[in-house]
């Protein structure tokens, strides 16, 4: 029988990107924005809402060099987990046919390829890897059972496909569309994908 596709997000969902994001954003500005995990009140960093508690954020411009700086293979290969995601993914191998869908630049291909072969994913069961546009996660695969996503604009889109929707709980997604689950953790992932 062949597995469900199931479609995830590799930033906030597997990758603990956020602590890096806000690491680059406080050496960018020069110490200026000292953001806290609790001040991305929104899923764009440049966002009007993402403060730090004296009122200071950044603009588009800055963001852009904030990602560029991100992109650099040796902030990627760096990158942490989110917790119990590894330990879920090697779980729900078996039952799905996973899809890593990023946003990430180009000059961060070659560096997210080899992050995501150090998870320790069964390597007889097949994933694949899509660098898609900004919001067009949803358009690149055909015949997803369910997505698993932190931009609540996102997991609407897929909503709106008939993907079952899952967002990863942080504080950029507070609010979510109409059938949208939001959840805590993976293991409320892993249980929700148990009946797919």
């Amino acid at each position: 029988m062949k597995n469900k596709r199931l479609c995830v997000d590799i930033d906030n969902c597997v990758a603990a990107t956020d602590v890096v994001m806000r690491r680059i954003i406080h050496s960018v500005t020069g110490g200026l924005v000292n953001l806290q995990y609790e001040d991305i009140r929104e899923f764009d960093y440049h966002g009007s809402l993402c403060r730090d508690a004296n009122g200071n954020g950044i603009d588009e411009r800055t963001w852009k060099e904030v990602h560029d700086r991100f992109s650099e293979p040796e902030i990627v290969l760096d990158i942490g987990h989110i917790p119990g995601s590894v330990e879920a993914l090697r779980a729900i191998q078996s039952n799905f046919e996973i899809h890593f869908v990023t946003t990430r630049r180009p000059k961060a291909r070659a560096a997210t390829l080899n992050w995501l072969d150090h998870l320790g994913l069964d390597s007889t069961r097949s994933y694949s890897v899509h660098f898609v546009a900004h919001r067009e996660k949803h358009e690149v695969i055909a015949g997803i059972a369910a997505a698993i996503d932190d931009d609540a604009v996102q997991a609407a889109l897929f909503k709106e496909r008939g993907v079952r929707s899952i967002v990863l709980a942080h504080p950029w997604n507070n609010s979510v569309a109409a059938g949208v689950e939001r959840v805590q953790d993976w293991n409320a992932i892993r249980k929700a994908l148990s009946n797919v």
